[in-house]
């Protein structure tokens, strides 16, 4: 998300004590996050003493540098250095453009969010909307920029307030490409929330376009404001070490933003990660993390069909078996869908069967790596992302032309052709005999 690294260096305070200011550098990228002080923001120190915050506890830091005014969220104590004076090190945990009045974290908070994705465009795709422009002559260098007077195309609420998806072109004087659309998300708060809620909202987007597009998307920007005072948020977050990840490849997209209903589908989508987002989560990681071993894969998903369960059905946290919790969701696909997914209840049983069989074999059996199926495994890891993404949107009530489009997708139409296969063929002897034990 941070297009260019920071390194400088300046002088840093804590809100509650603006005139002590310690000269200090802030380095923060994709490796480091740190600021590193020639001194004690609490005061005078005898050599090689600690400063007297707590370990674990977490700063707002202030600073003025060579490269503008920041806030400094979540920073944490690393070491005190006994040199001739006191040197101390704070790991950072966000950085926001501009000082903010707050004299400790939470009492910072923010009304509005814009995000800025590298797919959301072609996600999006065109958009009709009768434009009221304005035009703003920036330079021959950097083209003619044409802004809505009233830049939201659409706009729906959702539990917190509401979200927006915002289009700005830009005109260029040079070049073959005429102009150049410029999508963003805008959330728009009914009472000012803290970054970690802001965080939330921001992940749930990120995740929204991720399973449509059924790749890994990279936030691009992030602005957080109140009372029109906009601040631009530095953090690393997920994807953002995706270096070697050709985002130019084509890939299949399993939903478009039409197909959803619009922002409406995102306002759903919004309320219904407030309330799954932990299985959400776990459900897209494999998009992230390239370097996972198929057996932990195939557990992170099932832990997240699971959890679906779980919230959706308070019984099933008292529950422990494995079993009664993706039979849960299975029944209610089959229940919605009926033969476009599994073709019958049995065949929806046994397929949870076999999954979960895989499931405690490698989990709760330790099995051996020359025991496991992995063409097998990878086959119904698939299957538990598409059928609990399936459950997912019509739990949302996302239109069924979404769910459509996934059932009608190459690579689910393969998936449910191999699991057929699997269900005609029989199980594996060994997990036959081997009792559930979730």
């Amino acid at each position: 998300m941070l297009k260019a690294a920071l390194d400088t260096i300046g002088y840093f305070w804590l809100p509650s004590a603006p005139k002590r200011q310690v000269a200090g550098r802030l380095l923060f990228d994709a490796k480091q996050q740190r600021l590193d002080l020639l001194g004690s923001l609490e005061g005078e120190a005898p050599i090689g003493a600690l400063v007297s915050e707590a370990p674990g506890s977490e700063l707002l830091i202030q600073g003025r540098t060579l490269k503008g005014r920041f806030t400094l969220v979540g920073c944490q104590h690393r070491n005190t250095i006994p040199l001739d004076l006191v040197s101390t090190s704070y790991y950072v945990g966000t950085v926001l453009t501009g000082t903010h009045n707050a004299r400790h974290q939470g009492s910072i908070g923010f009304n509005e969010m814009e995000v800025s994705l590298n797919s959301l465009g072609e996600w999006v795709g065109t958009v009709n909307a009768e434009m009221s422009m304005q035009l703003t002559e920036s330079g021959y260098s950097d083209g003619i920029t044409i802004n809505y007077k009233k830049p939201v195309v659409k706009e729906c609420k959702f539990r917190w307030g509401k979200v927006a998806l915002i289009v700005n072109y830009t005109v260029h004087m040079f070049g073959n490409q005429m102009v150049t659309p410029n999508y963003s998300v805008r959330i728009t708060l009914n009472k000012r929330r803290s970054l970690a809620d802001l965080r939330r909202l921001r992940s749930a987007i990120q995740t929204l376009v991720t399973v449509g597009t059924n790749a890994p998307v990279l936030i691009e920007n992030v602005q957080v404001g109140v009372g029109g005072r906009k601040s631009t948020w530095h953090d690393y977050s997920r994807g953002d070490d995706l270096g070697e990840v050709d985002f130019a490849e084509p890939h299949r997209y399993l939903f478009a933003y039409s197909d959803i209903g619009g922002i409406k589908g995102v306002a759903k989508w919004l309320n219904s990660y407030l309330d799954y987002e932990r299985p959400i989560n776990s459900l897209v990681s494999h998009h992230y993390i390239s370097q996972m071993y198929p057996e932990n894969q195939y557990v992170n998903l099932v832990m997240a069909i699971e959890g679906m369960a779980v919230l959706k059905d308070s019984q099933y946290i008292r529950i422990s078996s494995v079993k009664r919790r993706i039979e849960f969701i299975a029944q209610r696909i089959y229940q919605r869908f009926g033969d476009k997914v599994f073709g019958d209840i049995s065949s929806a049983l046994k397929w949870t069967n076999l999954a979960v069989d895989m499931r405690n074999k490698w989990a709760a059996h330790g099995g051996k790596g020359g025991d496991v199926d992995y063409k097998r495994m990878m086959v119904f890891a698939e299957s538990i992302y598409y059928f609990a993404l399936i459950w997912l949107l019509a739990e949302c009530k996302i239109p069924k032309s979404a769910i459509t489009r996934i059932q009608e997708g190459w690579g689910f139409r393969e998936v449910i052709r191999q699991i057929e296969n699997y269900l005609n063929s029989g199980t594996d002897s060994r997990l036959d005999r081997a009792p559930s034990r979730s």
